[in-house]
């Protein structure tokens, strides 16, 4: 910001000789902004769509095969278009944006990207304006949250919660700091209750970081004989109907016996191992 002839005007950061909303500063974004807003912003999201859209049985199939869930979960039906060379090539190349998620929610990832490059946005085109530039990015968590509290894409119920908690924290640490802005009587208790949600989020981080570390560091025994595997086939299996009401379905793995869930009221598959 400067001032001319007692007017104050805007400059451009990176070259101060080019005044702001002038027909120079236009040419600049009509000529290096519209087409990267174009091709990255909209352009890479809206091709990964599509190329996981078109091939959405495979990426079903490997999402299946890569979480171990059943065919039932998928709703689809074999032998999948394609060959194991051009499954495993889909796989390698994109397994990137859809693993983890859920087989009706292959595309997430589409949906993530949306979501940051419009708080990029609103932070950019809003930089002179902080609270509309809260207010903004407030709504947007908000309707973050309330899509993924519906659809809670993941296959691992810790992820969805982490996700769950993470919008929260950033939605509130928005609000907050939008309490901060100016003389507002809410600004002493806004600060710490900002660094206070700070806090119990990393907290929140280091837990699930220590879970993950513990679950891919277990070791499952396997069974000694099948005298014991039956045994705790029919405990587990009587514990898993009272608490899930779900039917259950035994399965044969390398590491042992497991149980596959299917409950009637989700469509994700969880595996539970006997020691």
């Amino acid at each position: 910001m400067d001032y001319q002839d007692g007017q104050e005007i805007y400059l451009l950061v990176n070259d101060l000789e080019v005044q702001c909303w002038t027909s120079n500063h236009f040419s600049i974004i009509f000529r290096l902004a519209v087409p990267i807003l174009l091709l990255y912003v909209l352009g890479i999201p809206a091709l990964l769509y599509g190329i996981l859209r078109n091939n959405t049985e495979i990426a079903r199939y490997v999402i299946a095969k890569n979480e171990g869930l059943d065919q039932h979960a998928l709703n689809t039906t074999l032998p999948l278009p394609g060959t194991s060379e051009e499954i495993e090539s889909f796989n390698k190349a994109f397994s990137f944006s859809f693993a983890g998620y859920e087989p009706d929610y292959f595309w997430w990832e589409v949906v993530i990207i949306t979501r940051k490059s419009m708080i990029s946005m609103a932070g950019v085109l809003l930089s002179r304006d902080p609270l509309g530039q809260s207010v903004v990015m407030s709504v947007i968590l908000c309707l973050s949250i309330s899509a993924h509290s519906i659809a809670s894409p993941f296959t691992a119920d810790w992820a969805d919660r982490f996700e769950r908690y993470s919008l929260f924290s950033s939605f509130f640490l928005f609000s907050f700091g939008a309490l901060t802005i100016g003389n507002s009587p809410m600004a002493q208790f806004a600060s710490p209750a900002a660094l206070f949600i700070l806090g119990g989020y990393v907290m929140y981080a280091l837990l699930v970081l220590l879970q993950i570390t513990v679950l891919k560091t277990k070791k499952i025994a396997p069974l000694n004989n099948s005298g014991n595997e039956s045994k705790g086939q029919s405990k587990q299996t009587e514990a898993t109907n009272e608490n899930t009401g779900g039917a259950v379905e035994l399965d044969e793995i390398s590491t042992g016996s497991s149980i596959k869930l299917k409950p009637a009221s989700r469509t994700k598959s969880k595996r539970l191992y006997v020691n």
